[in-house]
């Protein structure tokens, strides 16, 4: 591994990488060891395929430097920030220079240097601390306040057990394959959207736990079972006992949704769309529906 240093200015460096076949060639194998895990090579159990095996069925070797190519910089770039003992901060600015298999891998670096900080005199600074009160109103605010919360927090735990219950009573036949498989599809899509608002992809994260998403599938299916027949009880009390919701109340739902979102121009057309008022009547429908097993229950 060849190295070399250009010195932009104070508080930024320039590091050109070249980097030999042998330098990366531990990087490439093991990339190529993850790749044959995750997915099925003709002849070969998943985890055992060699390296040129993974190489052909993917595509050829270039796929392998894609993948590696993070780990490989990275490694490389952090060697050469801890031998020289720099403070660095930000993120890097990278640049590949040349990437053509089976040769090795150049790369450009722009780092950032920590600024040279000189402490002042902490005995200079004066600053009064205030005693905190709180007074009578808004202590009863705060006791109100955790009151509900935790009220909230109850209802739910209570009517979540209640439709618990009257599923272990109920009959119910068996349930159509396609309906689980619906289920448990749903179930991946919620959390592909929770995974998702971490700023994690899909893809990164069935990596890290070592799964496919027919492996969390097969593994959603027992819950999606448990789902759908908490659906079907619950929509069966529903109509026996009656249970019909306010078309106003869907519309006082959707216009507070459009308040919140009032400048999102995308958000407000779905708002108008008839999935989305379906969407809110089966929402103020079920929770219409637990509330009043609750009532039964308490009365």
């Amino acid at each position: 591994m060849n190295i070399q240093e250009n010195k932009l200015n104070e508080s930024e460096l320039e590091f050109i990488f070249e980097l030999e076949r042998k330098d990366i060639e531990q990087n490439l194998q093991n990339t190529a060891k993850r790749i044959s895990e995750n997915i099925e090579i003709p002849g070969f159990r998943k985890g055992a395929a060699n390296y040129d095996a993974v190489c052909r069925h993917i595509g050829g070797e270039a796929k392998v430097y894609e993948e590696a190519l993070q780990v490989i910089v990275g490694k490389a770039l952090v060697k050469a920030v801890q031998d020289r003992k720099l403070e660095t901060i930000g993120k890097p600015e990278i640049s590949i220079q040349k990437m053509v298999p089976p040769f090795g891998i150049s790369f450009k670096a722009k780092i950032a240097l920590s600024p040279k900080i000189e402490l002042g005199d902490i005995s200079k600074i004066k600053i009064k601390k205030k005693e905190v009160k709180i007074n009578e109103k808004e202590a009863k605010e705060i006791i109100e306040r955790l009151q509900y919360e935790r009220e909230q927090e109850e209802k739910e735990r209570f009517e979540i057990e209640a439709i618990q219950e009257l599923v272990k009573l109920s009959k119910i036949s068996d349930l159509p394959n396609s309906l689980i498989n619906e289920e448990a599809d749903k179930m991946l899509h919620e959390l592909e959207h929770d995974v998702s608002r971490q700023g994690i992809k899909l893809d990164d994260y069935l990596k890290s736990i070592k799964k496919t998403q027919e492996d969390l599938k097969k593994d959603f299916k027992p819950k999606a079972e448990g789902r759908i027949r908490m659906m079907l009880v619950a929509r069966e009390f529903g109509k026996q006992e009656n249970v019909k919701i306010d078309e106003k109340d869907v519309e006082k739902e959707i216009e507070i949704s459009k308040k919140a979102n009032a400048s999102n121009p995308e958000m407000l057309a779905q708002f108008e769309s008839d999935d989305y008022k379906n969407y809110v009547r089966n929402a103020l429908t079920s929770r219409a529906i637990f509330e009043r097993l609750a009532q039964k229950l308490t009365q």
